[in-house]
């Protein structure tokens, strides 16, 4: 939802841009301040949209964490990309995965849960079938599942 907000915000921003900038070359002369000023302007607008978008997808590419988190393990039932990803100039540095895990605690209960994080390109391909690893899963909602960032 974050990511259809940001997209939704940078193309009003850029309409406005635009549009600022048409009406300011009908008032003034191609070489007049003003335009310059204007086309000045929308530039900077854009550059800052383009910041803002790339600070929430870094903030996105953080581990998540629960708060009195328990531990158990998660063993990997299948693994894709969701199609976003973390882009540093025109590489790719982190995608979204989504893994659908086997989940069991220290009482030997097991459940199914789905996890979506944002992981360096390098450990994409790690998240296999049957592959398992520490993870910390909320009491009160048990398909919220996390990767167990003190053991790591």
């Amino acid at each position: 939802m974050k990511y259809l907000l940001t997209i939704i915000g940078g193309i009003i921003l850029m309409a406005v841009a635009i549009f600022i900038v048409v009406m300011m070359g009908m008032y003034y002369d191609e070489e007049s301040p003003q335009f310059i000023t204007a086309i000045v302007g929308t530039v900077v607008l854009i550059l800052l949209l383009v910041l803002f978008a790339n600070k929430i997808l870094k903030a996105e590419a953080k581990l998540n964490t629960i708060a009195n988190g328990l531990p158990a393990i998660a063993t990997v039932i299948q693994s894709y990309q969701s199609g976003q990803a973390l882009l540093s100039g025109r590489v790719a540095t982190h995608y979204q995965l989504i893994i659908e895990v086997n989940i069991t605690n220290s009482q030997g209960e097991t459940w199914q849960a789905t996890m979506r994080e944002m992981l360096p390109v390098t450990q994409v391909g790690i998240f296999q079938p049957v592959v398992s690893f520490n993870v910390l899963y909320d009491p009160n909602d048990k398909s919220k599942v996390v990767f167990d960032q003190a053991k790591y």
